[in-house]
């Protein structure tokens, strides 16, 4: 029987897997995210390895037994060779955006948009590819749950700073970073575990729920991510050539869409009606299923 192992890696997990040649899934893991920033390629990559030994060994399965490997890892893959001779099976490292592409639009052409931890719009047509966004949290992620976790804390520092009133938006920060004081923010920040990436887009599904209370603030900080979603997808049409007002698939995909549906409407109402011809769609199906589909279609 032909084994596969896969892999799709973000900000926030990684899941591994150990598939068959008709797709089933023989073994699978989630670890912490393998994107090498701020943890380091090293880390990175002696995850990956970790878990794979691990998932090979809860199947009783040998190294040798697998026909072929793809870990679709943000950075990582600008690093070709980076795990050669970790295992005797091919191994490739790509880009996170083929899986995510794959699991939003399989095959066929139109522009996949990733909103999770970070973001991205990775999109391929009349057989070109065009790619935009992914910059990380520092530069980028616009639209992202980092992106809408962080308004909502600047807008609360803000009126902070200012002497207000402590609104909504304090109370709930407050709570979710385990703080009596806002000013507490200055010092945590300083630990990597309570004030990362992953933690602070976690503040997303708050903001949702303070946007279903009827919040005008919610509603303003997911229209502002919203118009940063439409910005990466005009600029991957631009860079495909693709009319705005022709008929194309635009597919949003990741935890902050699926997951929020206040969010997920406004970001799909942005792009429909900037792409009035398009056939606009949130995704449920997750990176992971991408990359068995883009492995199996290769083998």
């Amino acid at each position: 029987m032909s084994l596969y192992l896969i892999a799709d890696g973000g900000g926030t997990k990684t899941e591994m897997r150990l598939i068959s040649r008709d797709g089933m899934v023989i073994s699978k893991k989630v670890v912490a995210g393998t994107i090498p920033v701020p943890s380091g390629i090293d880390a990175s990559v002696r995850l990956l390895a970790d878990t794979a030994a691990d998932i090979l060994s809860s199947a009783g399965v040998s190294a040798k037994d697998i026909d072929r490997a793809v870990f679709f890892i943000p950075v990582l893959w600008r690093y070709p060779g980076i795990m050669d001779g970790l295992f005797p099976f091919k191994l490739e490292v790509l880009s996170d955006a083929h899986a995510v592409l794959w699991a939003g639009l399989g095959d066929r052409d139109g522009i996949a948009v990733l909103c999770g931890t970070g973001s991205f719009a990775y999109g391929r047509y009349a057989g070109k590819s065009a790619f935009a966004g992914g910059w990380g949290p520092v530069l980028g992620d616009g639209g992202s749950g980092f992106a809408l976790g962080k308004a909502a804390i600047r807008l609360a520092i803000s009126a902070y700073d200012s002497g207000e009133a402590e609104n909504a938006f304090a109370k709930l920060i407050k709570c979710h970073f385990s703080i009596k004081d806002l000013d507490e923010l200055k010092t945590i920040q300083a630990d990597k575990n309570l004030f990362s990436t992953s933690k602070i887009a976690a503040l997303c599904p708050l903001i949702e729920n303070e946007a279903k209370k009827g919040s005008q603030t919610a509603f303003e900080i997911i229209q502002s991510a919203a118009h940063e979603i439409r910005s990466l997808t005009l600029i991957c049409t631009q860079k495909l050539g693709i009319p705005r007002e022709s008929s194309f698939k635009i597919a949003l995909i990741g935890g902050v869409v699926v997951n929020n549906e206040v969010i997920s409407s406004i970001y799909l109402n942005t792009l429909k009606d900037t792409f009035p011809n398009a056939e606009v769609l949130c995704s449920k199906r997750q990176p992971i299923e991408g990359a068995a589909d883009y492995l199996l279609s290769k083998s």
